[in-house]
Parts: C-alpha cells; structure tokens; sequence
C-alpha cells in the first residue's frame, strides 16, 4: 500500500484546477477509473463517430496507453488560474514544443471541438459542484480533510497520505510540489495519478456523482443533465432536430442522441411533418415534468427563441 510523504510544503503547494485539456485526454484514453463510468460510455459512444481525420493519429496514440498520459499531453499549469480555457492550455502546450506528433496542437483543438466542445459546459458545471463542496470541506475541516475525501482508499495517517490499491504510482513522492487535483465527470470511484518528473503531480480524481449543475432537480438526477434540459426544450413546443439543437446550443447529432434516448423511455415521440421529424412530450413525458418544474433557469430552455 503506497505511503506518500506529503509535509507542509506540498500542503501549500496543492492546488485544484478544471482542465478542459485534462478531461478531454482522460476521455479518450479510456482509463481503469473512466471506463466505468456510465457517463464516459455514453460520451465516448457518440465522440467516437465524430473524430476528425486530423485527429486520428492522436487518438490512437492515447488508446494505446489508457493507463499513461504522454508528457506533451499533460495539462500544462496556468498560475494563478483555476480554469484555464483550452486555448490557454494549448498556447503552453505549443510554447513547450516541439512535440513527437507532428501538429499536435491543431490536432487537439479539431478532436475537443468535434467530440467535447458541445458537452464542456454541462462538464465544467459538474466539476465547479465538486469544487463547491471541497471548498466547504476546507473552511470546516482543512485541508488534511479535504485529501482525506478525495477517495475511500486515501487516509492521512500520522503526516501521510496512505492510497490503496486503486492508485499505482502514488508510492513517488511530491517532494514539496504538492498536487494539482483534478476533478474528473468521466471517473468512477478512482484515483488516476499522472506523474512526470518535469511537471507537478497530478492527481485525477472522480467527481462526487451526486454533484451537477447549481440548483439541479429531481428531472436532472433520474436523467442526466442533457436528456433533462432536452426534455424541458420539448415541453409545450415541438421541434425538429436541428430547431432542438438550436435550443440546446449543441450540435444536431447530440441533439439527436438525446431524443433518441428520451424517445426509447417513452418520454418523448417522433412524428413525420412534410420533410422533417418533430419531437414531442407524450404524456407520460409531461407527468415528469410537472413533477420535476425546476428552476428558472433550468426552464428557460423550455422557451423556443
């Protein structure tokens, strides 16, 4: 069982960030702790058709390894910023060059653009929920206690941190870096150490499920994020693929896959109109939302504009 050393230097030094870069790698590596994840599946099941050319070579180098992040891949540190938006993440990552795959850059930007861009922000409001809760963790109980909840299988015991099996690698030391902790929408119960002698550890970690968007409901627990806010976009106003796919502010192939899904739990239905197919709340769809009403501003997607 790994015994980290973690003295009052890494303490200070431990910071958290959401990286938009991160999460798109541990995405498509597909990891012992993402793999797991229903959320990931789901994700990587439509992501995957829509990998561009220019990002194939990328993508199977990060298949290859699930279990190892390429150092010219590794979330590069923006001081003093905790999100950092992926062309800040990029303009380091080309500043760091040159790099084994050639327009790794460009590479990166095409695959987050056709396979996460439409997702980040549902993604980041999952993560800023984590961060809400380790943040109350820290004024109430310190830092020791927020390392402490990171996972089961990491206690802090006599100055330590002590990691079960779930976190090989963890034996290396910090040596006074500290961490960079990451909260990850696509874990599932893991710890998923990404250490590299010339950057700070990182240390990804599954965001708490239960966290979601501020102020989510009943509807969005029971579905998900993206089935709720496309079935509150049906509610009183039909529409096609591509009008729902306005509403959402997501592409039409996403839009399609969440009807599809609402439509196969008999929420939703699909009729002919001319040359396009309208989707609607059946009854059973609207019963759901009457009892789940949400927020305001979960309904205002509701609202055709």
């Amino acid at each position: 069982m790994p015994i980290i050393r973690f003295d009052a230097a890494d303490l200070a030094n431990t910071r958290f960030a959401i990286s938009p870069l991160g999460h798109l790698v541990h995405g498509v590596q597909g990891s012992a702790c993402s793999v797991r994840s229903g959320l990931r599946q789901q994700w990587w099941r439509t992501a995957r058709r829509n990998v561009p050319g220019t990002s194939a070579r990328l993508v199977a180098m990060l298949a290859a390894d699930p279990e190892r992040t390429p150092s010219s891949l590794l979330p590069p540190a923006v001081d003093g910023v905790l999100e950092p938006t992926l062309d800040q993440e990029l303009e380091r990552l080309e500043a760091a060059g040159p790099h084994d795959v050639p327009g790794l850059v460009d590479s990166v930007r095409a695959l987050f653009r056709a396979c996460m861009a439409d997702d980040w922000a549902d993604i980041r409001r999952t993560l800023r929920a984590d961060l809400g809760h380790r943040t109350e963790t820290m004024l109430t109980g310190g830092p020791v206690a927020v390392l402490r909840t990171l996972h089961p299988e990491l206690t802090w015991q006599d100055g330590h941190l002590v990691a079960g099996t779930t976190a090989p690698g963890l034996e290396r030391h910090p040596d006074g870096a500290g961490f960079r902790l990451m909260p990850c929408a696509f874990g599932r119960d893991g710890l998923h150490p990404v250490i590299d002698a010339a950057h700070q550890p990182i240390l990804i970690y599954s965001a708490l499920p239960e966290a979601g968007p501020a102020g989510a409901g009943g509807l969005e627990a029971l579905l998900g994020t993206g089935r709720a806010r496309t079935l509150r976009a049906l509610d009183g106003s039909p529409a096609s693929t591509t009008e729902l796919a306005r509403r959402l502010g997501v592409s039409a192939p996403t839009a399609s896959v969440h009807a599809a899904r609402l439509r196969d739990a008999g929420l939703t239905t699909s009729m002919r109109d001319g040359r396009n197919v309208l989707h609607c709340v059946t009854p059973l769809g609207a019963g759901l939302l009457a009892a789940n009403p949400g927020t305001d501003r979960e309904r205002a997607v509701s609202v055709p504009r």
